[in-house]
Parts: C-alpha cells; sequence; structure tokens
C-alpha cells in the first residue's frame, strides 16, 4: 500500500521499526513511572503483604499514569484508524489492481 501511495517501498524501514522501537521503548515505560512512585512517596507493603494507605498524590499518579494515558492514547489509534484512507471503492479496485500487478512480477 505505502509503494502504490507514494512509489517507494518502505518495508525495510518498517520491519526495524517494527522490532527496534518496542525495545528501546520498554526500558525506561517499565521503569520511569515506577521510580516516579517512589519519589512521589509510595508505601510499600508491609511484611505480612497487607496494603498501606498511600498519599493521594501516588494513587492520582497511579491512575492517570496506568489508566488515563493508556486510554487516552487507545482513543486516539482509534480515531486516527476511523481516518484511513481505504473507504472508497475507486480506492479499493486500485489496491487490488496493484496487488494483482506485484503477484504477477
Amino acid at each position: 500500500y505505502d509503494e502504490f501511495l507514494t512509489g517507494v517501498r518502505s518495508e525495510g524501514r518498517f520491519t526495524i521499526g517494527q522490532s527496534l522501537l518496542p525495545k528501546i521503548v520498554s526500558v525506561p515505560a517499565a521503569t520511569v513511572p515506577l521510580t516516579l512512585l517512589v519519589f512521589l512517596g509510595f508505601n510499600p507493603p508491609d511484611d505480612q503483604g497487607r496494603p498501606q494507605q498511600q498519599d493521594p498524590r501516588v494513587t492520582i499518579f497511579i491512575k492517570v499514569v496506568f489508566f488515563g494515558i493508556p486510554f487516552a492514547c487507545c482513543v486516539f489509534s482509534v480515531l486516527l484508524k476511523a481516518r484511513f484512507p481505504l473507504k472508497s471503492e475507486t480506492i479499493r479496485r486500485q489496491v487490488r489492481e496493484g496487488c494483482a500487478l506485484h503477484m504477477q512480477g
């Protein structure tokens, strides 16, 4: 589809981005929120494993970072997907024809 739109094949860039980007993002995505929890005053469970009362800042941070931001990203991605340009029959037909020509060599 990308070659159809731009005339340039870019699956190499896509493959590198698909495999490398999650590796680069995963470490900060896992460590930064937990580090910020400590700085905000998170109280770990006691020796028997019972949860402790948390500061309101910690509770709000957990709600925003672990629910609010992912939910907002999900809604944003749905809106982007809804605007994806494969809506008209003309474009879908052109893509099918391009795929058929590609399969022929």
